[in-house]
């Protein structure tokens, strides 16, 4: 009769037998629905005896029943179902829960029914139900789970949390900017004070040239320079001589060579000191982003890597301002793009000013595989968006949550997990060279404010060229015409009068001749 009841497996019936000398104690129960009735006798002692319910037999085997379990595979075009140690950067997250789940079938002795699913699953608030993992939980089709889960609020209604397993560490990884593309590295080898100095010496060495060849040349003992001394001219003398294009012509004096001679040595020990440190400028990143802020107002574009939809979730759930920010600026407006496999995103920090969040299990492996050592010491990270736990779920108000949850803390208390997580997640890489031990090759955008500079410089003379030849085809034209038209006049009239006065001579020579 006791048969026809379902006595779950973690209930707690017992029941006592009399006899005549003495009274048994059976503990009752079943390993799952449809299952025989498991009677195990626990002893024998008086009624009032209760100390007999603390000796209850473990119940550590579920008599090989088969359970219904799912398995979340995020790239099952890449999903290799084996042991063996090699691709291990390939479904890491599904080959470190079916190790796991292995250990879990010999503790329950047990046989699954495994079935696969591509999302870990998310409610629709439309209409309450889940898709994925967590719907065939809501459906009742599966019993336990394989693939642990994040803990969220919306998920304890169809499913129960066991025990937290292997720990994810979600992280943001980039490549500092270079210096040239946050500032313009050709001003950051002098201080400013630097540069007024140089400018101070400038002025000083051109005001000195200036007034020794002004004054050679009205006492007349300045015969080398052959040039008229002007201003402007000595300006852009000292300038030549400041960008090491020299002089063409020495002056005589002595005066005159000295402050020519020390304006030479002072650019030359400008020009080395500022050469040296523009090639270390152009080879050394930034250190501009500290934080998610930094991140923000730099020029790195961001993607988020689809191997979990936790990231796509959390930023569009997260109510914190930076966070909002990030999504807004950086992610939303790239639409579906801003989504990438691990790879690819791993591919375009190597190569481009870019920041990838993804799980540091995927990252990591990757990494180590494809990046040389100098790029490794390159890159940054940055803790954005916190993991939340991951748990081993059941179905809700599952009968084996307590055994389930029992069996996978023993493997993480005995180091079992932690053998499992070794060899299947990799270790952060360790950097074994210098940042900058790797040759880089100068880029454009090193290179811009330079470009910028002469293009102004061109378009400047350019425009300065067409403004003189309209001026000199207005303004000078008119002016030499009216010039040259009151010198015909002049000449006219002295023609006319040197006219008339032959006529006048002439006349009065034919006056006398009569």
């Amino acid at each position: 009769m006791m048969g026809d009841f379902n006595v779950s497996f973690n209930s707690r019936v017992t029941i006592l037998h009399l006899e005549e000398s003495e009274h048994s104690f059976y503990d009752l129960h079943k390993v799952g629905n449809g299952t025989d009735l498991i009677v195990s006798h626990i002893g024998t002692g008086e009624v009032w005896d209760r100390s007999f319910l603390d000796l209850r037999p473990a119940r550590d085997s579920l008599q090989k029943i088969t359970m219904p379990t799912a398995l979340v595979c995020r790239f099952p075009d890449q999903f290799i179902f084996t042991d063996e140690l090699y691709d291990i950067h390939l479904d890491i997250l599904p080959r470190l829960h079916y190790s796991l789940l292995v250990n879990l079938i010999d503790q329950l002795n047990v046989t699954i029914d495994l079935r696969f699913v591509y999302d870990y699953g998310w409610m629709n608030e439309s209409t309450g139900l889940f898709d994925g993992y967590m719907g065939l939980f809501q459906d009742g089709q599966i019993e336990i789970g394989t693939s642990g889960v994040i803990m969220r609020e919306d998920r304890y209604q169809v499913i129960d949390y066991t025990v937290q397993i292997y720990p994810l560490e979600s992280v943001t990884i980039f490549r500092q900017p270079s210096l040239a593309s946050v500032s313009n590295i050709f001003t950051l080898p002098f201080a400013t004070s630097v540069w007024l100095s140089i400018l101070g010496f400038c002025l000083m060495a051109a005001v000195f040239f200036y007034q020794q060849l002004f004054a050679g040349r009205r006492y007349d003992f300045e015969h080398g320079y052959p040039h008229a001394v002007s201003p402007i001219g000595v300006g852009f003398l000292i300038l030549g001589i400041m960008c090491q294009q020299g002089v063409s012509e020495t002056p005589t004096s002595l005066s005159s060579r000295c402050t020519l001679l020390m304006t030479l040595i002072a650019s030359l020990l400008c020009y080395t000191t500022y050469s040296a440190h523009i090639v270390a400028l152009l080879q050394s990143p930034s250190h501009v982003i500290q934080n998610a802020e930094d991140l923000l107002q730099s020029p790195l574009s961001m993607g988020v890597g689809n191997a979990t939809n936790f990231n796509r979730i959390y930023l569009q759930e997260s109510n914190e301002t930076f966070i909002k920010a990030l999504y807004d600026i950086k992610i939303k407006p790239q639409g579906e793009d801003a989504y990438r496999a691990p790879a690819e995103g791993i591919a375009k920090v190597r190569t481009e000013l870019y920041a990838f969040q993804l799980i540091t299990h995927f990252a990591y492996r990757r990494i180590s595989d494809t990046y040389t050592e100098g790029e490794k010491c390159a890159l940054h990270e940055l803790h954005i968006l916190p993991f939340p736990i991951l748990a081993i779920p059941v179905k809700k108000y599952s009968p084996y949550k307590e055994i389930v949850g029992e069996k996978v803390l023993w493997q993480r208390e005995t180091g079992v997990t932690s053998r499992i997580g070794n060899l299947w997640i990799p270790p952060k890489p360790n950097c074994d060279a210098k940042v900058g031990a790797e040759f880089a090759s100068v880029k454009l955008s090193e290179f811009l404010f330079p470009l910028k500079l002469i293009g102004t410089g061109f378009l400047l003379a350019i425009f300065i060229f067409l403004l003189e030849l309209i001026y000199h085809q207005h303004f000078d034209g008119s002016l030499e015409r009216n010039t040259l038209s009151q010198e015909n006049l002049i000449r006219i009239h002295g023609d006319q009068q040197d006219s008339n006065l032959k006529g006048f001579s002439f006349g009065r020579k034919r006056a006398w001749a009569s």
